[in-house]
């Protein structure tokens, strides 16, 4: 009787482990769900940071273009210098948003100082 119990509650303690290990590799295998129907075809502007060129392209093009930190391959030029633009509040113009250097990332008084010292490309001002 005492092994009947034993082996019972071993089996059932295994299926237990088993189940979870299953599930467990189920639930790290399952793919990243597809975005909703039609959002990839939306258009989203972006702004070239070296040459200002402002582009727009679908949200489904844009994510081929990716790359770090934001920024975006320019499909003309080849180098990830597109980024959301922003509007200058000293002439209204659409401008890049501060690409951030590495180091003043770091450090949230630096993105301060950053700020602080940036200028509008197109007015000399601050956007800010």
């Amino acid at each position: 009787m005492k092994n009947t119990k034993r082996i019972v509650t071993s089996a059932g303690l295994v299926t237990c482990i088993v189940v979870g290990i299953v599930m467990t590799i189920r639930h790290a295998h399952r793919s990243i769900p597809e975005p909703p129907s039609g959002l990839m075809e939306k258009t989203q502007e972006r702004i070239d940071a070296e040459t200002l060129e402002l582009m727009t392209l679908t949200l489904g093009e844009w994510d081929k273009l990716r790359g770090k930190h934001h920024r975006f391959k320019n499909p003309k030029t080849g180098k990830y210098t597109m980024v959301a633009p922003m509007e200058c509040r000293s002439c209204g113009e659409k401008i890049p948003i501060p690409l951030y250097p590495e180091d003043v990332l770091k450090d949230a008084r630096s993105i301060e100082a950053y700020e602080r010292q940036y200028r509008c490309p197109k007015c000399g001002n601050s956007p800010y």
